[in-house]
């Protein structure tokens, strides 16, 4: 059981990388690199800032339903093992 969470973990991982790779490559870029200001910020700047901030959310919601299933999958895996 804990290695098809594993696994499955592994490949949203690697979806997420690939995701986030793609987004910050050179056609994607250029698609935004345009004179455009949106709230006084250029189009190309703001895209950035945006997807960034973005990654660095799905990576916290994504660690934090790691450590909140870890406990759980310990004690599936050794339900004699103590807690502190």
């Amino acid at each position: 059981m804990a290695n098809l969470n594993s696994d499955r973990n592994r490949g949203i991982w690697l979806f997420f990388s690939i995701l986030f790779g793609t987004l910050f490559t050179f056609p994607l870029l250029q698609v935004f690199n345009r004179t455009t200001l949106i709230f006084g910020i250029p189009l190309l700047v703001l895209y950035l800032l945006l997807g960034w901030l973005l990654f660095i959310g799905v990576i916290y919601r994504f660690t934090r339903r790691l450590s909140n299933c870890a406990p759980t999958q310990a004690a599936e895996q050794d339900p004699g093992r103590d807690r502190p």
